[in-house]
């Protein structure tokens, strides 16, 4: 590849995140397996930013930051937050959450930090448990409903507080809890090793959950899982795969279960993508398949990436 196609390539990498609502076309080659004869064909990829417009939460799952906070706010003062340690390494990344004028996050002793988003002064800084062992209190997610914070535990303690860092319920399933915490609606729902659930915000009382046996081997890093209308995707880090009704309250049955997770369940940075109707798994190796919802037919099966050394979705493009 010569030095032209290289800094083009750059310029493109680094123009994309600046853009909201277009449009790029690409060439790509495409091999009939019959006759071998290859083709060009041209495939629109999205570049509409995928940005949260649900102002009541926000979680491991949203984008809060939209494109125009990019490109036209300058902040008057750089600083940085550290919020984790080694104790993370294999974990999904903890976000740190911005909200009116403060910034609040929280790190791998469970200490709630509050920070001034103008001059970037720490206003407050909580130990949340002062009677717990450290190793119970590796914070795994954190999330925003309103004024209010979610935060979950390796321990699979899970608990709400308010923005001074005051609890104001806590729950302990004690089982493993490596999967960031999703908001739906009124209710929290989350992966332990071998289940998923359901909980209230208002309380955390549990509304419903479902067990499945899998294998003795975990992922650490924990599950995957993607919310489409009422119907939940989920890989359990036991390996377990299937789908859950909200609406019905119950187990959905379709074609998703079709897809190839059995083989390549175990690489520890596969990933679940949704973008409209279409479904997508990547083993994080080479293997990729996609599942129209709508139709409820697998489109892609076990599609072969070559060569990969890292990949990220973005709406309808890796």
């Amino acid at each position: 590849m010569n030095f032209n196609i290289i800094n083009n390539l750059l310029f493109l990498f680094l123009f994309i995140p600046l853009l909201s609502c277009k449009n790029f076309e690409k060439e790509n080659i495409y091999i009939d397996e019959d006759n071998k004869d290859k083709r060009e064909i041209v495939d629109q990829i999205i570049i509409d930013n995928d940005l949260n417009n649900n102002q009541l939460y926000e979680d491991f799952y949203s984008n809060a930051f939209s494109v125009d906070f990019l490109k036209n706010e300058k902040l008057s003062k750089k600083f940085t937050i550290n919020n984790f340690k080694n104790k993370y390494d294999g974990l999904n990344p903890i976000k740190v959450i911005k909200f009116e004028n403060f910034l609040y996050s929280i790190d791998s002793k469970a200490k709630f930090s509050i920070f001034d988003i103008e001059g970037g002064k720490m206003v407050n800084n909580i130990h949340l448990f002062n009677n717990k062992n450290n190793n119970l209190i590796i914070p795994t997610s954190f999330s925003r409903y309103k004024d209010k914070f979610i935060i979950g535990f390796k321990s699979g303690i899970i608990i709400l507080i308010n923005s001074q860092g005051e609890i104001i319920w806590e729950t302990d399933f004690k089982k493993i809890l490596s999967t960031p915490l999703a908001i739906n609606e009124n209710d929290i729902i989350f992966l332990l090793e071998d289940s998923i659930n359901s909980i209230s915000i208002n309380d955390g009382s549990l509304n419903w959950s479902e067990v499945y046996e899998g294998s003795n081997l975990l992922q650490y890093s924990g599950g995957l899982l993607k919310i489409f209308n009422n119907i939940i995707y989920y890989i359990l880090p036991n390996s377990s795969f299937g789908e859950y009704d909200l609406l019905f309250r119950s187990r959905n049955l379709s074609n998703f279960s079709d897809m190839n997770f059995k083989s390549s369940i175990n690489y520890s940075n596969n990933k679940i993508h949704l973008f409209d109707n279409y479904l997508v798994y990547f083993d994080g190796s080479n293997s990729l398949s996609t599942y129209d919802i709508f139709h409820d037919k697998i489109i892609l099966s076990d599609f072969n990436v070559e060569n990969l050394s890292s990949f990220y979705f973005y709406n309808n493009a890796l």
